[in-house]
C-alpha cells in the first residue's frame, strides 16, 4: 500500500510538471551538449523568507557521455544572500522533462553562493525579482 501511495504521489507531481509554463532563461554550450535553460513561471513560491522554483535544462541532441535529454531541478533560494540549494533532481529520456524518468535523487543539503557573472547569479536574480 505504501509503495502504491508513493507512486501515485510522484505520478501526480510529475504530471503537474508537464503543464508547466516554461520560460526560457538562456541557451548554453557545455561539454555534454548544447542546452536551453528554463524556469516554471507559474510555480515560483515565496515562503518563510525563501523562494522555491522549478528549473529545467533541455538538451538539443544526444551525446555519448549522457543518457538523458533533460534535467529537472527544484531549488530553494535565499534572495538576501543570493545563494541557493537544490532540493530535488531528476533526469529524463526526452526533451522538456518528458519521457521516462531515468534517475531521481535528493542532492546534498549545501548552500551554493551565486558567483558574480555566473548563470546561477543571472537566474537567481530573475527568480528573486519575479518573487517580489
Amino acid at each position: 500500500m505504501k509503495k502504491i501511495l508513493t507512486t501515485l504521489i510522484l505520478g501526480l507531481l510529475w504530471c503537474n510538471i508537464s503543464f508547466a509554463d516554461w520560460e526560457k532563461i538562456l541557451s548554453e554550450k557545455s561539454d555534454i551538449g548544447n542546452y536551453t535553460f528554463y524556469f516554471d513561471n507559474n510555480k515560483i513560491i515565496k515562503k518563510n523568507g525563501y523562494v522555491y522554483y522549478w528549473h529545467l535544462a533541455s538538451f538539443s541532441s544526444q551525446h555519448p557521455e549522457r543518457d538523458y535529454m533533460s534535467m529537472l531541478v527544484y531549488t530553494q533560494i535565499d534572495c538576501k544572500k543570493l545563494r541557493g540549494k537544490d532540493l530535488k533532481f531528476s533526469t529524463h529520456s526526452k526533451k522538456m522533462a518528458k519521457g521516462k524518468i531515468l534517475s531521481e535523487h535528493k542532492p546534498e543539503d549545501i548552500w551554493q553562493d551565486a558567483r558574480p557573472n555566473s548563470v546561477r547569479e543571472y537566474t537567481y536574480n530573475i527568480i528573486c525579482n519575479k518573487a517580489d
